[in-house]
């Protein structure tokens, strides 16, 4: 636990400009937060981390787990903890489960907040080790109730993937571009685009983040990234 008196060195990490504008800008009204810096790309967070001594680092992401991964990794065997915590719009509960067992410290989903519950996000994670907003802590409340009262749920079935569509997205949720997906599965790029439109529409959703993410929640996928890769996938039919 930090010391009273001291701030709170804080570095935001990703998403918009805007949206970090708007991060910042809440920030800086509260005294006991002091902004080090801003970066928009999470690979550099490790290094920086350690070099700045900070305290919280908030990352801005689209699909957590993948995102928050590699940096809890990198921060392991830091002399001093760094606490992450994640902003997303993304309220998949399968997700913030996912995302937690990385060892992250927080979570907030950004339509259910307020500039001031940013601050205390920070307060929070850096005082106690642990925060979540009410609309991450209802998502599992909402999970647990319903793992309780009719078992996990059997989702695979209602939206049939095929084989090859479950392969594409199961390389596209380990992070995996169009193009190495290709090279994988030996595709051309506009085969995998083809695959990757077909999956949205079956999935009825807008973007490959929010694709990955609804698999996640119908078990069309298994939660195991970044840690576990789809090797079977990997070993595919090429020749």
């Amino acid at each position: 636990m930090r010391r009273s008196m001291e701030c709170i060195r804080t570095t935001v990490i990703g998403g918009s400009p805007l949206l970090q504008a708007g991060m910042i800008a809440a920030l800086e009204q509260d005294a006991r937060i002091k902004l080090i810096d801003r970066l928009q790309d999470a690979q550099d967070a490790i290094t920086h981390a350690r070099q700045q001594a900070c305290d919280v680092l908030i990352l801005n992401a689209d699909i957590p787990h993948l995102e928050a991964g590699p940096i809890m990794k990198g921060l392991a065997d830091a002399v001093a903890m760094t606490k992450v915590l994640i902003f997303t719009a993304n309220e998949s509960y399968a997700e913030i489960v996912e995302t937690f067992r990385l060892g992250v410290h927080g979570y907030g989903i950004h339509t259910a907040l307020w500039p001031e519950d940013v601050c205390s996000a920070i307060v929070a994670v850096a005082d106690r080790g642990m925060w979540l907003c009410p609309q991450t802590a209802r998502r599992l409340l909402d999970a647990a109730f319903r793992w309780a009262s009719v078992g996990p749920p059997r989702w695979g079935t209602d939206v049939p993937l095929s084989q090859r569509e479950s392969e594409v997205l199961s390389l596209a949720a380990a992070g995996a571009r169009e193009d190495d997906i290709a090279d994988t599965l030996c595709l051309s790029r506009n085969t995998v685009k083809t695959y990757l439109r077909r999956i949205r529409e079956k999935l009825q959703t807008d973007t490959r983040a929010a694709a990955v993410s609804l698999a996640l929640e119908r078990g069309l996928l298994p939660a195991r990234w970044p840690d576990e890769p789809p090797n079977a996938v990997l070993a595919s039919n090429c020749s």
